[in-house]
């Protein structure tokens, strides 16, 4: 019996897609990237999963979350 092929989890895509914008300068250095309702909406996928997406992007440190303010991309020369 052959092997599924295995898929990227939803968020992983999600993270890096939104890393290719910052890559690219779509989403520069100290303003916001979309809210997780905005992402739930575009991607169609639900809040547990836009908010894995942007842990991930944390992690990478691509962007930094401000409690209460939102989620802004990283300034690499800092």
């Amino acid at each position: 019996m052959p092997r599924a092929k295995p898929t990227r989890a939803k968020y992983a895509i999600i993270a890096d897609d939104l890393a290719a914008r910052i890559r690219r300068g779509e989403l520069r250095p100290d303003t916001a990237i979309p809210s997780e309702q905005v992402l739930m909406r575009q991607y169609g996928v639900a809040k547990v999963t836009a908010r894995l997406a942007v842990s991930r992007l944390r992690e990478q440190r691509w962007v930094v979350t401000v409690p209460h303010r939102g989620t802004y991309v990283c300034d690499p020369a800092r």
